[in-house]
């Protein structure tokens, strides 16, 4: 009985020896993985925050870029991006403006072929001074227009006389409109035959219509 004791109890003491061996070794086994896992995880971590870098050093960088073409744009073209753009009334108002610029005579059936100088020939030569109101807006940046206004300003006792009479007669010189404006006499021209010499008389528009033409 002692021997079978004995021996019960080495079968015991072994069996417990097996035991705690294999739960060192799942204890090892555990603290292996969890340890590479935790390295795993940290490598992952790694590289999401230097690629989230990278992102967003890259679409602030292009940021940068885009604001310095722009910028360089508005410089080059003297405005700014979101006036580049020409749009087909910006593009008839330059039009009109230029026209005033280049022309020292002005024709009625020309202006008529320009939206924004349309009608303004009759408003000048019918000197209604109160419409050039309407035409300011768009062409303010006419020197040749602006003088026209300005003068009419100083004249306010010519308003509402006719400039030309003649239905056929479609042709304005500015110079001479402006000329006129300036003087006192509000009556029709003075006549060419008071005068000896035509050197001696007064300019009229036809002598700035051949000025203009030579």
């Amino acid at each position: 009985n002692q021997k079978v004791v004995i021996t019960l109890k080495r079968k015991v003491s072994n069996k417990n020896k097996k035991e705690s061996v294999l739960k060192g070794e799942n204890k090892l086994r555990l603290k292996f993985f969890t340890g590479k896992f935790c390295f795993f995880c940290l490598i992952c971590f790694i590289i999401v925050l230097s690629l989230s870098c990278c992102y967003f050093l890259y679409n602030l960088m292009g940021k940068e870029i885009d604001n310095g073409v722009g910028a360089t744009n508005a410089v080059t073209t003297g405005s700014t991006p979101e006036q580049s753009e020409e749009t087909p009334e910006s593009k008839s108002i330059q039009d009109a403006i230029d026209y005033l610029e280049t022309h020292d005579v002005w024709n009625k059936d020309e202006m008529e072929k320009i939206e924004p100088l349309q009608g303004l020939w009759d408003v000048i030569n019918e000197r209604k001074f109160d419409d050039f109101k309407k035409y300011e807006d768009k062409l303010a940046n006419s020197n040749n227009f602006m003088k026209i206004v300005n003068e009419a300003n100083k004249n306010p006792k010519k308003k509402n006389q006719k400039y030309i009479t003649d239905p056929s007669d479609i042709k304005i010189s500015i110079d001479y409109y402006i000329d006129k404006l300036e003087s006192d006499n509000s009556t029709p021209e003075n006549n060419d035959k008071e005068f000896k010499s035509v050197d001696q008389r007064p300019k009229n528009q036809q002598d700035y219509l051949e000025e203009g033409d030579s």
